[in-house]
């Protein structure tokens, strides 16, 4: 089974926090952490690596913190992901048969699709969601 860890979960919904407030404010650690339950030293290091990957930018100041340094239409989730695990692949090693090779590669280039989908795309439908149950109250 292929499963995605905590560490790229916790990512997502940390740009997820930043995207609805996209970019009209940036977020303090403290806030994403609340909104999103998340341990606070946890995040700290998650952000340096999604800062590393260019996906978000800090701001100093009172009104500092963490802000998407891309709009979320333009942040895949193929990039949250390999930005906390690595390049996505199934096979890591050298295959000696090229027939192998080839095989696994298609399969890998097929996986990576999936992860097309933006940051947006989730956010779009968070906002879809809570109006169907906003209009079933």
């Amino acid at each position: 089974m292929l499963t995605l860890s905590s560490k790229c979960h916790y990512a997502v919904q940390a740009l997820f926090e930043m995207g609805l407030v996209y970019p009209n404010k940036s977020l303090s650690i403290k806030e994403i952490a609340r909104a999103q339950k998340i341990p606070e030293d946890y995040l700290r290091q998650l952000l340096l690596s999604l800062k590393k990957s260019e996906l978000v930018k800090s701001t100093r100041g009172v009104n500092g913190g963490y802000v998407l340094a891309k709009s979320p239409d333009q942040i895949p989730m193929l990039a949250i992901v390999e930005s906390v695990e690595g390049e996505i692949n199934l096979v890591d090693i050298p295959l000696n048969d090229r027939v192998l090779h080839n095989f696994w590669e298609q399969r890998s280039a097929e996986l990576k699709k999936i992860f097309n989908a933006t940051l947006e795309d989730l956010i779009s439908e968070k906002k879809r969601q809570d109006a169907m149950q906003d209009y079933h109250i």
